[in-house]
């Protein structure tokens, strides 16, 4: 194997399929971003990479679906795989996930309010130790830095995405202590909802922890006011769940720090991308509808770039 191959996430994985049994050549790639993730058809098994350094969020994600799974029918366990989870390696961990027969359909909402409050009723479970983590402020000084090295994108641009990370830090600090908590996913968007032949299920449990339950049902709000969910998906969730948070205006803080959030992941992105700078600049200045991350990635992959 050349030297440029033993790279992040090639090297942990290397070190994992050593342990369980899988070639490199076997794994189907599944994307890259804070984690890498691949399938190994073979085995049954979905494997993702963390980078090093992000050992504590691995053993998090882990102890939530080792407890949560047994008594929350759409959280799945961790893959059997014989030694203790998260596998540590030199270049980041790695845990194993069994690999799921997805299939194609919309989110069902009533089953997703059911399993929001099975997972939010969950107390006291022995051993479990994760704590819901937060966006870390210390990353703003770093985000702004790479837009202002960017010549694509305007000054103002910068003063805009300065000022909400500053507002964002402002309304978690004031807000969020006085929520009621609870265990919480985390990061319940529809690509999070996998629909298979035996049923649907939440995955990716990397933020999972002790949180604000707001957190969980702030998505399908931000969904429906800017991606195009429907109304009645809102009103089937929430009728569900056997609680509608419309009505009390703490959730709403929670809907616009969660709708700053996801303006926010676009900075890192809008800084190489024209693409994402054009998405970037459409989030912040108004009420129109955005483009999911599926479409900007589609658009980018196909080489629709400006300038190429």
């Amino acid at each position: 194997m050349s030297a440029a191959a033993v790279t992040w996430p090639f090297s942990a994985l290397e070190e994992a399929g050593h342990v369980c049994g899988f070639s490199l050549a076997e794994l189907t790639p599944f994307g890259m971003g804070h984690c890498a993730c691949f399938a190994v058809p073979s085995m049954g098994l979905f494997v993702r990479v963390g980078h090093s350094g992000n050992e504590q969020q691995a053993v998090n994600a882990v102890a939530f679906a080792a407890a949560c799974a047994p008594v929350v029918d759409g959280i799945i366990s961790p893959a059997d795989i014989g030694i203790p989870q998260p596998l540590r390696t030199p270049d980041g961990p790695v845990t194993f996930w069994p690999l799921l027969q997805k299939e194609e359909g919309d989110v069902d909402y009533t089953w997703l309010g059911t399993t929001l409050r099975e997972l939010h009723a969950v107390r006291d479970i022995e051993g479990m130790k994760v704590v819901h983590r937060q966006t870390n402020p210390a990353l703003k000084a770093a985000r702004l830095r790479s837009l202002k090295a960017a010549p694509h994108v305007p000054d103002w641009v910068v003063a805009a995405c300065d000022k909400m990370m500053s507002n964002i830090q402002e309304l978690r600090e004031r807000v969020m202590p006085a929520l009621r908590s609870g265990l919480i996913h985390g990061d319940v968007y529809p690509a999070n909802v996998a629909r298979t032949v035996t049923g649907s299920f939440l995955v990716d449990y990397d933020t999972a922890g002790a949180g604000p339950i707001y957190w969980d049902l702030a998505p399908a709000m931000v969904s429906h006011r800017r991606f195009g969910t429907s109304a009645e998906s809102l009103d089937r969730l929430y009728a569900a769940y056997g609680e509608d948070p419309r009505d009390d205006e703490s959730f709403w803080d929670v809907v616009r720090i969660r709708e700053w959030g996801a303006i926010t992941y676009l900075i890192d992105q809008a800084a190489k991308s024209e693409i994402y700078c054009e998405e970037l600049v459409t989030r912040l200045i108004g009420d129109r509808p955005w483009r999911s991350l599926d479409e900007l990635r589609q658009h980018t992959s196909m080489g629709t770039e400006t300038g190429r």
